[in-house]
């Protein structure tokens, strides 16, 4: 459903919209925090061994990162629902 005047989405489509893209790095978020959590178990096992963890450590910091930055979208796609809840 298009609005009146033909030049861009509903409030619903765009609320619609955003709970997608929401769900969609929540999804993500999870996929990250899943290898977060293996690449944690993997440093810890070369630890064990003796062995030189610095290279999973660099990896498990750049999904730290990543994660960060999906808890930011997420964020900001709550928000802009919430404000579009507000006017619909």
């Amino acid at each position: 459903m298009s609005s009146g005047t033909g030049t861009g989405l509903s409030q619903e489509e765009i609320l619609s919209t955003v709970k997608t893209v929401a769900q969609g790095l929540e999804a993500l978020k999870s996929e990250h925090q899943q290898i977060l959590t293996g690449l944690e178990s993997s440093a810890d096992g070369i630890k064990k061994e003796n062995g030189d963890a610095s290279f999973v450590e660099q990896k498990a910091e750049i999904i730290t990162k990543s994660v960060e930055s999906l808890e930011l979208g997420i964020g900001e796609a709550q928000v802009r629902g919430d404000v579009c809840e507000r006017k619909c």
